[in-house]
């Protein structure tokens, strides 16, 4: 792969630890906004619920409605339970922070080198600054009222990223964080690159890896890490869970393994993309690569809309326990299906083009967040 990019102000000012700073700040904060709407919209349902159950205790019923009275009452204690472990403050708290020291670094950055791509081998440390606080404010324990939400956050990464598994007694905490970190695989790459430019071997900063690095090998296996670890954690949940979850978590698993033939397909033709022209088809490679691409993003759509948000379009509507309307669900389920075509066409080699502008990969990656929490946003609507 060649260096040579067309020059963009962005390549000047937002350099590429900034950018990934960024995207990893942006869905922190959206992933708070999502907590905080579907927590207040579960509690204004919470107390219209439990307005209802005191007039009808308190009205003249026949008995069989005050059974059914009595078990909603019971059941009232275990909503609201569900709706405390949303701890949408923490994550206000834990972006703000972030944003604070990615800022500071970004204007001493701007300051001292005057947006000067070469500074950053003189000053390594402001991009790096908010990654340093996000490893402080994850690992070092403070005596504050987050202190709860930081350890469960300590041990979800444990299990997750190193032992590929999620807690049986709730795991829809770990799964939501391994599906997450999928959105972030590209941004893993970005990562190799960025310690690559700071061991001086490459001239440009740019989001494309180098030769001289390995990056044809070494940035698609580190992208492929955060469907390893999906794919892991779903068999480790089918093995110990055959009777209730075995063919829900296989299904899940096949879904994260489609994306490692895609990666693989797209480095492998990236690295060739210089014997082929551009009005070629590739061969074999692009039409694997079509069918591929095309395999992953129908069914990772379908499982989204039928699995995750549990809406069976166009036959069955949303159900009254949602707070969401069923529009709403309509219109995400057509913006999902857009953005997951998204996510194939920036590992699509004909748009290798697009790609040396900065801006383009920066434009999907955010394109990529952005889908994350509007899923994430509906999830939670089904499962709290």
């Amino acid at each position: 792969m060649d260096l040579e990019v067309v020059e963009f102000p962005l390549h000047h000012r937002l350099a590429l630890p900034f950018r990934i700073g960024l995207l990893f700040i942006l869905g922190t904060w959206l992933w708070s906004l999502c907590c905080h709407y579907i927590y207040y919209l579960k509690k204004q349902d919470l107390e219209v619920y439990n307005a209802r159950s005191r007039v009808r205790q308190s009205s003249m019923m026949p008995s069989v409605n005050f059974t059914d009275t009595r078990t909603d009452l019971e059941q009232a204690p275990i909503k609201n339970s569900i709706i405390k472990r949303i701890n949408y403050e923490a994550g206000y708290c834990f972006s703000t922070i972030i944003f604070i020291s990615w800022l500071i670094g970004f204007l001493l950055f701007i300051l001292n080198t005057r947006g000067d791509v070469k500074g950053l081998y003189m000053h390594p440390l402001y991009p790096t600054l908010w990654m340093i606080t996000t490893v402080v404010l994850v690992a070092v324990p403070f005596p504050w009222r987050f202190r709860p939400v930081q350890r469960s956050l300590q041990n979800s990464i444990i299990r997750v990223f190193f032992l590929f598994h999620a807690n049986s007694y709730y795991p829809h905490k770990d799964f939501l964080l391994s599906e997450i970190f999928t959105s972030y695989a590209k941004m893993l790459g970005d990562f190799y690159v960025f310690g690559c430019v700071l061991k001086g071997h490459i001239t440009k900063y740019t989001l494309r890896p180098d030769l001289k690095c390995d990056g044809t090998l070494f940035v698609p296996l580190i992208m492929t890490y955060p469907f390893i670890v999906a794919t892991l954690q779903s068999l480790h949940y089918a093995v110990r869970h055959r009777k209730a979850a075995l063919k829900i978590s296989l299904l899940n698993a096949f879904k994260h393994a489609l994306a490692f033939p895609l990666i693989y397909l797209s480095a492998l033709m990236h690295a060739e993309r210089s014997k082929f022209k551009l009005s070629s088809n590739h061969g074999y490679l692009f039409w694997s690569w079509n069918l591929l691409a095309l395999l992953n993003s129908v069914y990772t759509f379908c499982w989204d809309t039928y699995v995750d948000w549990g809406v069976k379009f166009p036959f069955e509507k949303v159900p009254s326990r949602r707070c969401l309307p069923f529009v709403a669900y309509f219109l995400a389920a057509i913006l999902n299906f857009i953005l997951r075509i998204t996510w194939s066409l920036k590992l699509y080699p004909r748009l290798y083009q697009y790609h040396d502008y900065e801006m383009g990969m920066f434009s999907f990656e955010m394109l990529e967040v952005i889908r994350r929490n509007l899923w994430l946003l509906f999830h939670l609507d089904a499962i709290v």
